[in-house]
C-alpha cells in the first residue's frame, strides 16, 4: 500500500503561489538498482524497438505528461494523489533518460519519435489523455502502466542483448508498482 508521507514532497504556498521543493521517489521506485547502461554492440533495430517505449502514444514521454498534467488537475483538491502522481512522473522522466541515452548506445538517434506501422511518428500532446475525472484518470494510468510492464517485457525477449533486456526488466519492477500503486489509490 503507498501510504503518502507528507514530509516526501514539500510545498511552500505564498500569494497564489505552489512551490514544490523536494520529493521522495523511494515509496514509488522499486529498491534494486538500476543495471549499468552498456550494450553488446550497436543495433538500430533494437534501438527502434526501444523509441516505442521512449516516445509512443504509450510510452515513457506520454505518460511523463500525463501523470503532470493530472498532478496540475488535482493538487487543488487531492493533494495526496497529486503527489503520488509526481513521484511517478519523476520515476518516468528517470526511465525516460535511460531509454535516451541506450538508443544511442545502440546507434539511433534519441528523438521523440516512435514506428507506427512501418513509419515514424513523432510524439505530440495529441497522444495524451485528458480526462479529468478522477476515477477514469487512474483506470487509464492502470492500463497504461499495465501496457508498459507487457511491452517492455515482450521487448527484452525480442531483444537478443543481455545488457539491453536486464535494463528493461529492471524498468518492468517500477512499472509492476505503479499498477499496484494505482489499483490500491482506486480501491481506496
Amino acid at each position: 500500500m503507498y501510504e503518502i508521507k507528507k514530509r516526501s514532497i514539500y510545498l511552500q504556498q505564498e500569494k497564489n503561489r505552489l512551490m514544490v521543493i523536494r520529493m521522495d521517489l523511494s515509496l514509488v521506485k522499486a529498491s534494486a538498482p538500476y543495471p549499468t547502461l552498456q550494450v553488446t554492440g550497436k543495433n538500430e533495430r533494437y534501438a527502434a524497438l526501444l523509441s516505442q517505449d521512449f516516445a509512443s502514444s504509450r510510452g515513457e514521454m506520454t505518460a511523463i505528461y500525463q501523470y503532470m498534467y493530472q498532478n496540475w488537475l488535482t493538487i487543488n483538491y487531492d493533494d495526496e494523489l497529486a503527489q503520488l502522481l509526481m513521484n511517478i512522473a519523476e520515476v518516468e522522466m528517470m526511465h525516460l533518460d535511460i531509454l535516451g541515452k541506450m538508443i544511442v548506445l545502440l546507434g539511433g538517434n534519441p528523438k521523440c519519435q516512435a514506428v507506427q506501422q512501418n513509419q515514424w511518428i513523432f510524439w505530440s500532446g495529441n497522444m495524451v489523455n485528458y480526462n479529468r475525472e478522477k476515477k477514469k484518470m487512474l483506470l487509464y494510468n492502470i492500463a497504461l502502466e499495465q501496457y508498459a510492464v507487457d511491452t517492455y517485457t515482450t521487448h527484452a525477449k525480442i531483444i537478443q542483448d543481455p545488457y539491453v533486456s536486464a535494463l528493461l526488466l529492471r524498468i518492468v519492477e517500477d512499472e509492476k508498482l505503479h499498477v499496484h500503486l494505482f489499483r490500491d489509490y482506486l480501491n481506496k
